[in-house]
């Protein structure tokens, strides 16, 4: 979660285009994980 809003507060527009999609990615990952139990 830090390192989402340091790059939020100090990234290019493009870090922070590609930190939100690597953040969807990882979020699709974990609801994978819970819809697995």
């Amino acid at each position: 979660a830090q390192a989402a809003a340091q790059v939020q507060r100090t990234g290019t527009p493009a870090q922070v285009a590609e930190a939100v999609t690597e953040l969807d990615a990882a979020r699709r990952r974990l609801y994978a994980i819970l819809a697995r139990e």
